[in-house]
């Protein structure tokens, strides 16, 4: 319901802006949810349910590092060329997976240092983050049911089972098993074994991308060549491999303002 979903989402924001800005002592703003067709979304004609929903996507935070001023999808200047800012969700773009025709959010609604994960609800009081953890949940079933649910990462993992997403008896199919992003998006040295590049793998292709994804991050982070690959992919995104019906959505996104305005020359 198009109605009740613009309130829950007025609500999360109210909350991020006043009680957890309090508690933290910073100014906050409310990471958006990214909906396909950009904007509102585009819902059937009583605007009960959206339309096309075949996916809802779930992340850890919003990285301030990358200045996404809280669209997720945020490009960089040449969507087509560089792909999107947030490393973790380029990585999924370029091995094909379309979030424009995805509902794409965060479990945590706010942005905060890329290294701040395991500490961003630090002295949020318990209660705090169940109530903006059910407020997300209703919000989301205000969209109606998507086909598909995906997340990666530890905390994304355990807030999907604490709220029901990976229920066996659900209306959707569900996949959780991939590490954060970040592990592949960083030339750290990271403890990282085939059964993580193959849950990665197994992400993508739950979400329709590129089938070997897996394994052909693996051998891109192989050798001396770890770093230099590596960055050149998350920045990559050869313009012949975006459909036409990619540029379509990525127009609508730009025509409903929800790009940030460092993506329109502002």
């Amino acid at each position: 319901n198009k109605e009740k979903y613009k309130k829950f989402t007025t609500l999360l924001e109210k909350l991020v802006q006043d009680l957890i800005k309090s508690v933290i002592g910073e100014p906050l703003s409310c990471t958006k949810t990214a909906l396909p067709g950009g904007g509102e979304g585009e819902w059937d004609e009583n605007e009960e349910r959206l339309r096309n929903f075949d996916a809802l996507v779930f992340g850890h935070f919003e990285s301030a590092d990358h200045s996404l001023g809280g669209n997720l999808l945020a490009a960089r200047s040449d969507l087509e060329k560089d792909g999107l800012r947030a490393t973790v969700w380029n990585l999924l773009w370029y091995y094909g997976v379309n979030l424009f025709d995805c509902v794409v959010t965060n479990i945590v609604p706010w942005a905060a240092p890329h290294d701040h994960g395991d500490r961003i609800l630090s002295g949020i009081p318990p209660n705090v983050i169940s109530f903006v953890n059910n407020l997300t949940k209703a919000k989301l079933e205000c969209l109606g049911k998507p086909k598909k649910v995906a997340g990666f990462g530890a905390h994304v993992r355990t807030f999907a089972k604490n709220q029901g997403y990976t229920n066996v008896r659900v209306p959707w199919t569900f996949h959780f098993d991939s590490p954060h992003l970040s592990l592949f998006t960083t030339s750290a040295p990271r403890s990282l074994f085939k059964e993580h590049y193959d849950a990665f793998g197994a992400l993508v292709s739950f979400l329709g991308g590129k089938e070997g994804a897996g394994e052909d991050l693996h051998q891109a982070r192989v050798g001396e060549a770890e770093d230099e690959t590596t960055r050149e992919m998350l920045r990559a995104r050869r313009s012949e491999a975006v459909s036409e019906g990619v540029r379509a959505s990525w127009r609508n996104h730009k025509a409903a303002g929800t790009l940030h305005p460092a993506q329109v020359g502002m």
